[in-house]
């Protein structure tokens, strides 16, 4: 067998197609709930947009997964539930070109 043949089986190929699955996995379950405290807090529960003050508010990443967004603290940030669907509305429009 040759050494290609051999290193092709170990790599993973990354689906970069539009709207493909995100190559990070999300974050789900008791996890979440702490991430969410964690930057409610860090941003005073205030929204990144409109600077509205909500304890609902939603941890949203700047950069989408599927655009290479990382799932990271610094890639976070709290916005309120409509300035979240504006941002979320915006991304697929702009996924369907």
């Amino acid at each position: 067998m040759s050494k290609i043949t051999t290193l092709n089986k170990r790599i993973k190929t990354i689906d970069t197609r539009n709207c493909a699955s995100p190559a990070t996995k999300r974050i789900r379950g008791d996890s979440l709930r702490i991430i969410r405290a964690r930057i409610g807090l860090r941003d005073d529960y205030s929204c990144q947009v409109c600077g509205r003050v909500t304890a609902k508010g939603e941890v949203d990443h700047k950069t989408p997964l599927h655009l290479g967004g990382a799932e990271s603290d610094e890639n976070r940030q709290w916005l309120c539930h409509e300035c979240h669907e504006l941002k979320s509305a915006e991304e697929e429009n702009e996924r369907k070109g």
